[in-house]
């Protein structure tokens, strides 16, 4: 992500991807121990101490759903940003 913002918005990329992960830290233990003292508590609908595992695949699901888009244009020949680069004869 670096190569695609200029040099001078480089602090603002790394506070913006600093944030996000601090963000994560702090909810995703809050999610992951309510899955799983619901799945595994004494009133569970099915009891399943994987349950925390299962939320977490469907939560990388979702961002590489997210994510494919601005890949594909990425390498897409047919692509605006490829075509910026060009070979001289």
């Amino acid at each position: 992500m670096s190569r695609t913002v200029p040099d001078d918005a480089q602090g603002e990329l790394q506070g913006i991807l600093t944030s996000a992960a601090a963000v994560s830290m702090i909810v995703s233990p809050l999610i992951m121990t309510q899955t799983f003292a619901y799945f595994t508590g004494a009133g569970a609908p099915i009891y399943m101490p994987g349950a925390p595992f299962i939320v977490s695949m469907a939560l990388m699901f979702a961002g590489i759903i997210v994510f494919l888009p601005a890949l594909r244009s990425k390498f897409d020949p047919q692509s605006d940003m490829n075509r910026s680069v060009s070979a001289e004869p």
